[in-house]
């Protein structure tokens, strides 16, 4: 993983879902999110390791979740503060 303070994920949607996507942002996105997490999670199963990875990465979503309608000035303070010593733990 590489040594930087954000995550880029990209979801790439059919056009008539990126519709209602573009007009309800925080609804698709977080489904889009969880159903992400629960996909990993079912990977990861029988591994600790793997396990243990997912239920940080979890953490960081649960973070970029609850900021994702804040100003960018919130975020990257939040980030700072809460998600650079969750992605600590990932290394």
């Amino acid at each position: 993983m590489l040594d930087t303070q954000y995550f880029h994920v990209v979801f790439t949607l059919p056009e008539a879902i990126a519709a209602i996507a573009y007009q309800n942002k925080a609804l698709v996105y977080g489904l889009l999110f969880r159903a992400t997490a629960e996909t990993l999670r079912t990977v990861a199963e029988g591994s600790k390791v793997a396990t243990a990875t997912v239920e940080r990465m979890a953490k960081l979503w649960q973070v970029e979740e609850t900021i994702r309608s804040q100003c960018p000035e919130a975020r990257v303070a939040v980030r700072q503060q809460t998600s650079a010593a969750l992605v600590s733990e990932l290394f």
